[in-house]
């Protein structure tokens, strides 16, 4: 009977924690070649009511014309400008937002399919600190990949 007992809570949250995964998300919106548009971070010091940037960087890891091929079965190359070689990652999906794994930048951006004005699909990354207060610097990201096939 214990060993019944623990079977039921195993089971319950392997049931629930697919639909979060988005297993069935529709790959063919997302085959094919991306070039990185727009990699940035930028830091603003926010000082009783005044807002100042500090200074832009680009992302770690992916710089602005990088490349990502992305693969029917999940599979991902990422290029460097201006580089043959390629290194080798997956595609996964977490509440309907794309996530890659095992490139050169961090696992923790989510991207997120929409179309930019000139009606072309996009994966978007933006993010920024939640603080508040009188006196405090927050960062902004902004990621942006732009499909070329």
């Amino acid at each position: 009977m214990k060993n019944f007992l623990k079977i039921i809570p195993i089971s319950f949250v392997l049931l629930c924690a697919l639909p979060l995964t988005s297993c069935g998300e529709n790959m063919d919106d997302y085959v094919g070649t991306w070039r990185a548009g727009v990699s940035y971070e930028e830091t603003y010091k926010y000082y009783w009511g005044s807002k100042k940037s500090l200074g832009t960087n680009s992302v770690s890891g992916l710089p602005v014309n990088s490349v990502i091929v992305i693969s029917k079965n999940k599979k991902v190359s990422f290029y460097y400008p201006n580089s043959d070689s390629s290194v080798e990652g997956r595609i996964g999906f977490v509440f309907g937002k794309a996530v890659f794994r095992g490139l050169n930048f961090s696992d923790g951006y989510k991207f997120e399919l929409t179309e930019n004005s000139d009606g072309k699909k996009c994966l978007d990354h933006v993010w920024s600190e939640d603080k508040h207060g009188f006196d405090y610097e927050e960062k902004h990201r902004h990621i942006s990949f732009i499909i070329e096939t």
